[in-house]
């Protein structure tokens, strides 16, 4: 993370209204409050200071084809608002970096959305969206600070590959919090290959989906920090989506704590998913209606298939497993009826403590 101390002398100040219809390639350092009321496109890379007690507030979206770089300074107070609630986007560029201060982007589609690559490095970050909260068409990087995205319709952070970029999402450290009413809290796709990849190495994940909370048609691998991933109606907590596509997931350490309507981790409701791999971590998977880990009311496995899904090999080598199963299904394998089904399990040694409880 980079915070600016010491203001660069060929900054440009930005205060008051702004009247200027673009930004040229620069540096900019936002005092005072400051203002725009429309459109602020770049026309080349620009680097945005937000000094600490500072505020920009742009009534309109702010798009690029290269990039922007914003940065706080020590207490990291300045303040970017960006509302464009009425057409489109609230950020459109190419790539992002964020190195520190209280953003706030509001878009009727997209809050924001990157044609390259996103790094969030610091700050606080809310992002509302319509669509979606943030569409990355290449790669998202979380390595810290705290990012808040929520979304109607579509997926909350949505990954999704295009022409050479590759979908992947990486959260090394830091808070983030995905909500959609009505799809995924975190997914990612690549419609023409296979790199719509999801990495949870540490930090604080909350995931939670009008279908599945976190869900990738790759793989998804947690190796540490904190996961809760919940999934919504017919759908798993951590896989697919009622009648959707999941890869292989993989489990290696952290804390995760899956809850579905369908699985709790595995599929939806006559959706797939590949291999499931936990060799270490602490994990809690729920079929629950209700949402808590308390109530295993929902129709699907803990771990594996849920109502007519089918997922591939089960595979548990170690780390601390619970599985709650829903009504009638098995805790880590299908669900009840002959049309869900498993590739096989395997429960090999090492494991510090497995728990199956079967659904009521």
């Amino acid at each position: 993370t980079k915070s600016i101390k010491d203001i660069p002398e060929d900054a440009i100040e930005l205060t008051g209204t702004i009247e200027a219809t673009s930004l040229a390639a620069g540096t900019y350092v936002v005092s005072g409050e400051a203002s725009r009321n429309g459109n602020l496109p770049m026309d080349g890379e620009v680097n945005l200071i937000l000094k600490d007690g500072a505020s920009l507030t742009v009534n309109g979206k702010i798009s690029g084809a290269t990039t922007l770089n914003i940065f706080g300074q020590e207490k990291s107070t300045g303040k970017l608002t960006i509302d464009n609630s009425e057409i489109d986007f609230g950020i459109i560029i190419k790539n992002v970096n964020i190195h520190g201060g209280v953003i706030s982007i509001t878009g009727p589609d997209q809050a924001i959305e990157t044609g390259g690559t996103l790094n969030i490095y610091n700050g606080t970050i809310t992002a509302s969206g319509l669509s979606n909260a943030i569409m990355a068409l290449g790669p998202l990087n979380v390595y810290n600070g705290e990012l808040t995205a929520t979304s109607t319709s579509g997926a909350a952070i949505s990954m999704w590959a295009e022409g050479d970029n590759s979908a992947i999402l990486t959260i090394y450290d830091g808070k983030v919090a995905a909500t959609s009413a009505a799809a995924s809290g975190i997914e990612a796709n690549d419609p023409g290959g296979d790199t719509g990849d999801i990495t949870i190495k540490g930090g604080e994940v909350t995931a939670t989906g009008g279908t599945s909370g976190i869900c990738s048609s790759s793989s998804i691998i947690i190796s540490g920090g904190k996961v809760i991933a919940k999934g919504g109606l017919t759908a798993a907590g951590i896989g697919s989506a009622d009648s959707g596509v999941c890869g292989v997931i993989t489990i290696t350490g952290g804390t995760v704590i899956a809850i579905g309507d369908e699985a709790g981790i595995g599929t939806g409701a006559n959706g797939t998913c590949g291999d499931i791999e936990i060799s270490g971590g602490d994990v809690t998977a729920v079929s629950s209606s209700t949402g808590t880990v308390d109530e295993n009311d929902g129709t699907g496995a803990g771990i594996g298939a849920g109502g007519g899904g089918t997922c591939g090999a089960i595979s548990i080598s170690g780390g601390t497993v619970v599985a709650k199963a829903g009504c009638q299904a098995a805790a880590i394998g299908s669900s009840s009826g002959g049309s869900s089904k498993y590739t096989s399990l395997t429960i090999s040694s090492g494991i510090t403590k497995v728990t199956a409880i079967l659904g009521t």
